[in-house]
């Protein structure tokens, strides 16, 4: 499996008991199941080897039903200009968005700071 989308979902399952906790105020009860089983997975594993891939599915099951539990559809996509995983809790009866992780004006200042690095890269060639 690819590192970089293996890390990708370690870090969405982890945006997602954040995204819990946050929209709960708590953390208690399901939301820390999630936060524990995301805690156990990184504490077992060290930079070099990724969790299996059963345990990032339990970890976005556990997530699933845990929003679905609460009238909410819980969305992991790919944001293709930055490569960031970004999770979406919309409200499953309006379709309403109601919290995203990383925020859209995170995303976009990551893009721009990618755009910027390009910039001064070729810079850099141009002068040399």
């Amino acid at each position: 499996m690819n590192t970089t989308i293996t890390s990708s979902a370690t870090n969405a399952a982890t945006l997602t008991a954040m995204a819990y906790q946050s929209s709960s105020g708590n953390g208690v009860g399901t939301g820390s199941t999630i936060h524990n089983t995301t805690q156990q997975v990184a504490q077992s594993r060290t930079q070099s080897e990724p969790p299996t891939l059963s345990e990032l599915k339990k970890l976005v099951s556990e997530g699933t039903a845990l929003f679905h539990d609460m009238g909410s559809n819980l969305e992991f996509n790919i944001d293709e200009a930055t490569n960031q995983v970004v999770v979406k809790i919309v409200n499953s009866q309006t379709g309403e968005l109601v919290r995203q992780i990383p925020t859209v004006e995170m995303l976009d200042f990551i893009k721009a700071m990618k755009e910027f690095e390009g910039r001064i890269g070729k810079l850099i060639n141009d002068k040399t």
